[in-house]
């Protein structure tokens, strides 16, 4: 470098001049940032792909469900072979009387046969019956064109029990055991404004209540 004042040439780190005694006051040289990196032009093909959520794993379902699932299929499948082969008896008579007034409004035999006993259907086969003269055997009402009519209402106006000679002779012809039979006599009302009288004989099987005829 060289001095600003006499123009003598001096050593880099000089601080005074060697001629004229004048304080040098070097400037430091910049310092240049390095150059950044340059940055590569985008290129859609090799950019990386977007980062996908990550799925929890599903739970496999536990014990507990598997079993309500379980026996929820074994409750259907229940219901389901009690609606296909019939009814299985009733605790109270007079809901199967309910039942036989609407079989006998909506003319379906084959619900009125389901309010019998298997042995009752199996007693008529063994006699040879056909289906028209089983329902007729069950249900002499059915022969007399009451079938069809809707009932609005009826009560029982008589019940007796059978003594037990008449019991006797049920079982044989049945081939089960029979706790008891009872004749109901019912007064019905029709939906035209007729009334008529029907006589249910109901035998008590296995703590239930099924229809053996109706008179």
């Amino acid at each position: 470098m060289f001095c600003p004042i006499c123009g003598t040439q001096l050593a880099d780190d000089a601080k005074f001049c060697v001629s004229c005694g004048a304080p040098v006051n070097s400037a430091a040289q910049p310092v240049m940032p390095d150059a950044a990196a340059p940055v590569p032009p985008y290129d859609p093909f090799y950019a990386a792909p977007p980062e996908m959520p990550q799925q929890k794993p599903k739970k496999k379902p536990t014990l507990p469900i598997i079993l309500i699932a379980a026996a929820a299929t074994v409750a259907l499948i229940v219901v389901l072979v009690l609606c296909l082969s019939g009814k299985d008896g009733y605790k109270d008579y007079n809901d199967l009387i309910d039942d036989y007034f609407d079989a006998a409004a909506d003319g379906d035999t084959a619900d009125v046969l389901k309010l019998a006993h298997s042995s009752v259907i199996d007693y008529c086969k063994s006699e040879g019956y056909s289906d028209y003269e089983t329902i007729c055997w069950v249900d002499e009402w059915y022969e007399d064109g009451n079938y069809g009519i809707d009932v609005v209402n009826w009560y029982v106006t008589d019940l007796e029990y059978w003594d037990s000679e008449d019991i006797s002779y049920c079982e044989s012809a049945l081939g089960v055991d029979v706790d008891d039979v009872i004749e109901v006599e019912v007064e019905a009302c029709f939906a035209d404004g007729d009334d008529d009288s029907y006589d249910f004989d109901l035998a008590h099987i296995d703590g239930k209540w099924f229809l053996l005829y109706v008179w």
